[in-house]
């Protein structure tokens, strides 16, 4: 280690660095970071300056949620040695914490233009692009970091996280059995291998390994809740419903309690409030407006909204495989219009009031969320599935949207929510339970039957078990009713999957192929479901499905 000096050579500073200096590589050889760092803030209080100290503070300071004054002491760092990998490398990770991913990315290219075989800045860098939903580019950033440091379970783990999260199963096995022999209690490669083990039927392999890394202390609440869930698909993949339903309860109350302070408030009331709101609307405030101005800025406008789990995933990247189709993939592109209308009545009644033009800034807000995804000229679809509740604001704005509703069998998609991980909202804290998710469905579609009386809208109904059953021939009738023209690559879905990244837990399995698996998944647990059975039942009734 070299102290970084100005000025002609001073002895006896120069012994001093020497002593403060090995004392601070003893403390780094022995992995005590509270002694290194300390001795690395006594240098640097005594005015020697060497990027390994700026270095190991700042990253105490990052692990303690000093984050900021991290941030500041690396950039001081910077300032004598401007092209330090590690430095820059670690500027880049506090950036990665604060969520500043673009600034992250800015630090990882500088710190890799600077040292191309450094491993530790193209493993960051992915996080990064992870982090900003950019998962092919993370995963090259992965994959380069193993190339230079085949030993580095981080970049191991990550890959078999993320090929198992696309579907990519026999690779995330590779990646995760190489991650595990480096480092066995690795919680994201023991999540991949899991994940690989019940996709690919190895549900004894995978109930072993799960049950086996369940007592770690080290394990969190969410990881341990997903290891849960996954123990509980490998007993269901066993045909063991018993111990699978006791798996997936105690993963849901995990997650509960967890989220239980800022969740929870208010999904049923709020569909309840709309459901009872437009039953007792007049009509004629709610209409269509003819003179409002069609969509230009596309040539048709969709809306594809359904109950989670209802096959929206699908019908989405089906259409997505069209050359002349754009989606949304789950953007919240009516946020501005939401924080306006949908909080109360008073809102609504503003709302049903309003005439064309008062809307037309919540119109081009809503284009401006959607610009970055080049919809012009052509058909967009905008899917959101819990959207169906906001159909009256759509009406209002988007009057010659077309409708395409997501239909399932609401016993199916009660328990496949009550199953499945979500992303937490207050909507997806009520899925949970079962008899969260069953009063939740039923006050959606409560509000949905509602607004298909009572709106003025292109409405049509997609249903998943006759999707499934007869892929291309549904998906022809959906692209013509759309008004495209077909395109039989459209149905090679689950290649397209593959080769991209989407956010939601139908995906990895439509990179298994389009397959009817999960169509009555619900009769083996119809003992466990008893308790919410009568409050679906009249939707059974009301969609056609057999009793």
């Amino acid at each position: 280690m070299v102290e970084i000096q100005k000025g002609p050579p001073d002895p006896v500073r120069s012994a001093r660095f020497q002593v403060l200096a090995r004392e601070f590589d003893t403390a780094m050889k022995a992995q005590d970071i509270p002694r290194a760092v300390g001795w690395a803030k006594r240098a640097m209080e005594e005015g020697f300056a060497h990027p390994m100290f700026f270095n190991i503070v700042a990253y105490l300071d990052i692990r303690e949620g000093r984050v900021k004054e991290a941030i500041a002491l690396l950039n001081n760092g910077l300032t004598m040695a401007p092209e330090e990998p590690n430095l820059l490398n670690q500027l880049g990770v506090a950036y990665n914490h604060l969520g500043q991913y673009d600034d992250a990315i800015a630090a990882f290219g500088r710190a890799v233009a600077a040292a191309p075989k450094f491993g530790p800045p193209h493993y960051n860098r992915g996080v990064a692009y992870e982090g900003k939903g950019d998962v092919d580019r993370a995963r090259k950033d992965y994959v380069r970091a193993v190339e230079l440091q085949p030993d580095y379970p981080d970049a191991l783990s990550r890959l078999a996280y993320t090929d198992a999260m696309r579907g990519r199963y026999a690779a995330a096995l590779d990646y995760a059995h190489r991650t595990l022999k480096l480092n066995p209690r690795n919680q994201l490669g023991t999540i991949a291998a899991a994940t690989g083990e019940v996709a690919l039927g190895k549900f004894d392999e995978a109930i072993a390994r799960i049950t086996t890394f369940l007592g770690d202390p080290l394990l969190g609440p969410v990881n341990n809740a997903i290891l849960l869930g996954l123990l509980g698909d490998a007993f269901d993949g066993a045909g063991k419903p018993a111990p699978a339903f006791d798996a997936y309860t105690e993963s849901n109350a995990l997650l509960r309690k967890l989220y239980a302070p800022n969740f929870g408030m208010g999904a049923v009331t709020g569909a309840e409030m709309l459901r009872d709101y437009f039953a007792a609307a007049p009509a004629e405030a709610w209409a269509a407006d003819t003179k409002a101005p069609a969509d230009g800025h596309v040539r048709a406008h969709v809306f594809l909204v359904g109950f989670p789990r209802s096959g929206t995933t699908l019908l989405e990247q089906t259409l997505a495989g069209h050359t002349d189709v754009v989606t949304s993939e789950e953007r919240g592109l009516l946020g501005d219009a939401v924080e306006s209308f949908a909080a109360d009545r008073a809102a609504l009644d503003t709302l049903a009031a309003f005439g064309t033009g008062d809307l037309q800034k919540y119109r081009d807000a809503y284009w401006a969320r959607a610009a970055g995804l080049d919809p012009k000229g052509k058909v967009f679809v905008d899917k959101l599935p819990l959207n169906v509740l906001l159909l009256p604001l759509v009406a209002k704005l988007f009057p010659h949207a077309k409708i395409l509703f997501a239909l399932r069998d609401p016993r199916d998609v009660v328990f496949s929510c009550f199953r499945r991980r979500f992303q937490m909202s207050n909507q997806m804290y009520e899925l949970l339970t079962l008899t969260g998710a069953a009063r939740y469905y039923d006050a959606v579609m409560g509000a949905a039957a509602v607004y298909r009386d009572k709106l003025d809208l292109d409405w049509r109904d997609v249903r998943h078990e006759d999707f499934v059953a007869d892929y291309e021939n549904q998906a022809k009738a959906v692209v013509e009713h759309l008004g495209l023209a077909w395109q039989p690559g459209i149905v090679d879905v689950a290649k397209r999957l593959q080769d991209r990244a989407v956010d939601t837990p139908s995906s990895a399995q439509i990179t298994q192929g389009v397959r009817d698996e999960g169509v009555g998944a619900w009769r083996a647990y119809e003992p466990k479901l008893a308790s919410v059975l009568p409050v679906l039942a009249p939707w059974v009734a009301r969609f056609g499905y057999p009793a």
